[in-house]
């Protein structure tokens, strides 16, 4: 990614819902997205959201 980045490249990612599943949207994704300055796009529909937002008012995914 910082390679790509040096060179001028663009980084996008398409997420699921996945990436709350295993824990990762909290700590990492955030991170690269937010500090990094490394994701210029981020694809997702709606599943991606809804358990994000299951995840931040419950604790949990996938109910």
């Amino acid at each position: 990614m910082k390679e790509l980045k040096a060179r001028g490249g663009k980084i996008g990612i398409v997420g699921g819902p996945a990436i709350i599943h295993t824990r990762a949207a909290p700590p990492a994704l955030a991170e690269i997205i937010r500090e990094g300055g490394y994701v210029d796009t981020l694809f997702a529909g709606n599943a991606l959201a809804t358990h994000d937002i299951e995840y931040n008012l419950f604790g949990t995914s996938l109910g």
